[in-house]
């Protein structure tokens, strides 16, 4: 069952468990994997059913709280999830897993940032070295307006994963809002070095070759975008305008009036 469940074959996993309840029907693991293998096929009252007995034999367990959690957010009932993830937290302070899934609810559901950050605190206090924690919180304490804060969590992550994409990402877009565009340049270099195809990252880096004079390069960078993309209407207009800085007057004027086309046509 574990095997299959690992494999994504869900249904075959649930079979499995099922044959094992035959013979132990109180196990407390046939229980919890068979439920969270039943959300994952969107058997959710099945699922339900399965959580109510293993709770019943086991209140105080405190995972099948956090899978029951999982099973109402399934359901886009954050008021239950919320409930069993406090449970949890009551019957353990020590699993970071239940703070970051209440953070993400304060954060995404209820708008409660400072909640949320309070709780990626706690998480990252139980597990200090998992990156992905640290960026999370960088965004918080970004749409808090801690600009300094939210940098030095994005640097810390990356010296816990030097190769993680999506903090160089977001570090090169904080740089960029604070006109740190070098460095930012820098970021979205490495985002593109590791995935090419990453049109934002592009784009971004594109700008910034502009905003600082460097026109070829910002030039190579629309070139690429606009192969993918051919009517991306405003890459056409700001390879105009680097064209026409850099000296090319009739590439730009090519490039202006096919933006223009785009846009009065988007526009109508």
């Amino acid at each position: 069952g574990v095997a299959r469940q690992n494999m994504r074959n869900y249904k075959d996993a649930i079979a499995d468990y099922e044959m094992g309840l035959k013979q132990l029907p109180e196990h407390k693991f046939f229980l919890i994997n068979k439920a969270v293998c039943e959300v994952a096929v969107k058997q959710y009252e099945s699922a339900s059913r399965t959580y109510d007995k293993l709770l019943r034999l086991y209140p105080k367990f405190e995972n099948a709280y956090l899978g029951r959690a999982e099973l109402y957010l399934a359901q886009k009932d954050t008021v239950k999830a919320l409930e069993n993830i406090n449970r949890s937290i009551e019957l353990n302070k020590n699993e970071p897993s239940a703070f970051v899934m209440r953070s993400e609810i304060k954060m995404r559901s209820l708008n409660d940032v400072k909640g949320a950050l309070a709780d990626m605190d706690e998480a990252i206090k139980l597990e200090p070295h998992y990156s992905g924690y640290f960026i999370n919180r960088a965004f918080m304490k970004y749409k808090l307006d801690d600009y300094f804060g939210s940098m030095a969590d994005y640097d810390y992550a990356l010296s816990l994963d030097p190769t993680n994409v999506t903090a160089y990402y977001n570090r090169a877009l904080l740089k960029m809002e604070v006109n740190d565009n070098n460095k930012a340049i820098d970021d979205f270099s490495y985002v593109l070095k590791s995935e090419p195809s990453h049109v934002m990252a592009r784009y971004n880096r594109a700008s910034l070759y502009y905003k600082t004079g460097q026109y070829k390069k910002a030039i190579v960078d629309y070139d690429e975008l606009l192969k993918t993309y051919p009517n991306f209407q405003m890459a056409l207009y700001s390879r105009s305008e680097c064209k026409r800085l850099s000296g090319d007057v009739k590439g730009a004027e090519k490039d202006y009036n096919r933006s223009r086309e785009l846009y009065k046509k988007n526009k109508s």
